[in-house]
């Protein structure tokens, strides 16, 4: 229907530089990091760029979490109540970061 048609997304990089000036405009110096590891998504990669970017700027991972599978609300065990938990004494403030790549 539309030959001319293409989606892209940016590399890892510049998702990372992203995510970390998001943080630093905040203040935010010390986060809690959670992603998908879903087997239809690339998310590993771009998690472990951001990771790394993160900590080369002195924002301090404080607890990582991941989940393995594409929720749907309502339709499964909801993963981020447990997340949240799990993530609380480390890091209290909570932001939630999803990023879709397709």
């Amino acid at each position: 229907m539309y030959p001319t048609f293409a989606r892209t997304r940016p590399p890892d990089t510049q998702i990372s530089k992203s995510v970390a000036s998001l943080l630093l405009s905040f203040g935010w110096m010390k986060v809690a990091f959670l992603y998908s590891t879903t087997q239809d998504r690339n998310f590993k990669e771009v998690s472990r760029t951001i990771i790394q970017t993160l900590n080369g700027i002195g924002i301090e991972v404080r607890y990582l979490g991941t989940w393995p599978e594409t929720y749907h609300y309502g339709y499964g065990e909801n993963p981020f109540d447990e997340l949240v938990e799990n993530s609380y004494m480390n890091a209290r403030s909570k932001i939630a970061l999803h990023f879709i790549i397709q």
